[in-house]
């Protein structure tokens, strides 16, 4: 729901991008964002995972509209009982500790 109101927070693709002969070329500052996903089961590279389109696809979003400063953290396996819940906690407490500084940085 946020990516949705992020995306479509400015009235008319004129505010999020100019189309030009080469391509699009996107407007908006360059910042850090991140994009948190949830997922039953695998999600990526490691069998037996399931294909990651969301990652790519949202890449090339976020590019259209200028913003190349993207981080991805995926929760995984999540149907699989509050153990898997509570790795996920820990992964996103280990995200913070040590990305979050970086990422506040070069927001500002």
């Amino acid at each position: 729901m946020f990516l949705r109101h992020k995306l479509r927070r400015t009235d008319g693709k004129e505010h999020r991008y100019r189309s030009m002969p080469a391509g699009d070329i996107g407007v908006l500052r360059d910042r850090p964002d991140v994009v948190v996903s949830a997922h039953g089961g695998y999600c990526g590279a490691v069998p037996p995972a399931q294909p990651d389109f969301l990652t790519p696809y949202l890449r090339a979003i976020f590019a259209t509209i200028g913003i190349f400063q993207v981080d991805f953290v995926h929760f995984e396996r999540l149907a699989r009982g509050p153990d898997a819940v509570a790795r996920a906690l820990a992964q996103s407490s280990d995200w913070m500790t040590g990305r979050l500084p970086h990422w506040l940085d070069a927001a500002s």
